[in-house]
């Protein structure tokens, strides 16, 4: 965990420091890192309020959804800058979040195994194909529903059919934070 925080810390120094000469970064790529450094617990523990219930744990499998490789390659491409010190900075910026990238998959790997049969697992494929989201994203989203109507079977949630858009952890941060 404390590398983790410590890449982080890495990478919004690498962003000041970029931002501060003058060298834009995709609006993307800064959005998603304060998701992922919002997450990150030593940002958790300086940004909550006083008075405050404490903090849910962080949604490391919304981390993995938001921060791979293939985010990484499409926004922060491998790429030379004419100034030697914003070339530094850029390429610091790339490894970091790609050593980020690889923390997260390992430290943060799913601890649970789901066996569905054959034809679920056909259409879960059509689901998430649907909506873009991984097979673990769409099981994380139907556990959330799950709990939450085991938790209080009178809610709307039990009268209501499954809503993934409501329960997807990678862009509802109250559902994700509540299970997560």
């Amino acid at each position: 965990m404390q590398k983790i925080t410590d890449v982080v810390e890495n990478i919004r120094q690498v962003i000041d420091e970029l931002q501060n000469e003058g060298f834009g970064l995709p609006s993307e790529y800064i959005e998603t890192f304060e998701k992922i450094e919002s997450q990150a617990p030593h940002y958790r523990l300086n940004h909550t309020p006083p008075g405050c219930p404490a903090l849910s744990e962080p949604n490391f499998s919304a981390m993995q959804e938001l921060w791979n490789q293939a985010m990484i390659d499409r926004l922060v491409p491998d790429q030379k800058c004419e100034n030697t010190l914003l070339n530094i900075c850029y390429r610091c910026l790339r490894l970091e979040s790609l050593v980020l990238a690889e923390l997260i998959e390992k430290e943060f790997r799913p601890t649970a195994t789901v066996i569905i049969s054959i034809s679920a697992g056909e259409k879960l494929q059509g689901l998430t194909e649907v909506y873009q989201a991984t097979p673990q994203t769409f099981v994380e989203a139907l556990l959330h529903y799950a709990l939450s109507v085991n938790e209080c079977p009178t809610s709307w949630e039990a009268t209501r059919p499954f809503d993934f858009s409501h329960y997807d952890p990678r862009n509802n941060d109250a559902a994700a934070g509540r299970w997560f």
